[in-house]
């Protein structure tokens, strides 16, 4: 991304790189099974950035469940919104 791109966040490019880095280090995983909330972990078909991750992280946590979205990749909310929104309210629906 171009250097004007962080200038209308606020910030440095250097400075989110070096924010990003930081953030890379963190590890919670030890921590994730005190989590006692219902937990959805949603991810695209063809997310392959993220999937695999997901589908992992899901097995930290007590109670979550993993859903995989058909024909979608990294940006669910744009490319299967109908779709993202039958699940979401599925997951609310059975928490309730």
């Amino acid at each position: 991304m171009p250097n004007s791109a962080f200038g209308k966040m606020g910030f440095k490019k250097a400075d989110v790189i070096s924010l990003c880095g930081t953030m890379a280090e963190l590890d919670f995983s030890d921590s994730l099974n005190k989590v006692s909330c219902p937990v959805l972990l949603i991810c695209g078909e063809k997310d392959a950035a993220n999937k695999k991750t997901s589908k992992e992280l899901c097995q930290y946590f007590n109670n979550a469940c993993f859903h995989e979205l058909a024909k979608t990749g990294h940006e669910a909310n744009i490319e299967a919104p109908e779709e993202l929104a039958i699940v979401l309210q599925r997951f609310y629906d059975n928490i309730r």
